[in-house]
């Protein structure tokens, strides 16, 4: 599953090398997933207490020496990696990367969701929302997220002048006070920084 995912960032690394800011979302999106998928959680923390208790003589319980369940049942986990198989192959053949992309992400997930206990079965869904981050999004997907934000940034900015007391008002994205205008530029929605 982690070679897909190295073989499909390798294979599009000019599509991603497009954009300035793909070393620092590959960065933080490999880096924030791995520390989702390895933090430790209650089921680790258990089996520790497990392999504890056998060290000191008592029989670990039962639910700790099986072989470890898959978080989804079959069902799910072959109608996710179906999904996925589906929207890679759409992907590629219509040329819509994005497609692509949740393709290769279904089937990652789909696959680390049957090799790994079934503890880390939200955990893996969290990692691919990170990871989905990654490449450059089209303008169509990422222009209404950056004007929200940018609207959201001068909604909070007239708000806390508000609490400040000082006399401003919101037109558009433009904050106004009795003598100067002061436009909220897109830089400062906080998107870039977001994803």
């Amino acid at each position: 599953a982690g070679l897909l995912l190295l073989l499909w960032l390798g294979f599009h690394h000019k599509w991603l090398a497009e954009d300035p800011d793909t070393v620092v979302r590959l960065v933080l999106g490999l880096l924030f997933a791995a520390l989702i998928l390895l933090r430790r959680n209650k089921a680790s923390a258990s089996a520790d207490s497990g392999s504890a208790a056998n060290a000191a003589g008592r029989m670990p319980s039962t639910e700790m020496t099986g072989t470890p369940e898959p978080g989804l049942p079959v069902w799910a986990l072959a109608g996710l990696a179906t999904g996925g198989l589906v929207l890679a192959v759409t992907g590629i053949v219509l040329s819509v990367r994005l497609l692509e992309w949740v393709g290769v992400l279904l089937l990652l997930c789909a696959s680390l969701q049957w090799a790994l206990p079934a503890a880390y079965s939200r955990d893996i869904f969290l990692a691919a929302f990170f990871i989905f981050w990654i490449p450059p999004l089209s303008d169509r997907v990422f222009g209404p997220f950056q004007v929200g934000m940018q609207r959201w940034s001068v909604d909070g900015a007239e708000w806390l002048l508000h609490c400040l007391n000082a006399r401003v008002w919101a037109d558009g994205m433009v904050l106004c006070t009795g003598s100067q205008l002061f436009g909220v530029p897109e830089a400062c929605s906080g998107m870039r920084t977001a994803v």
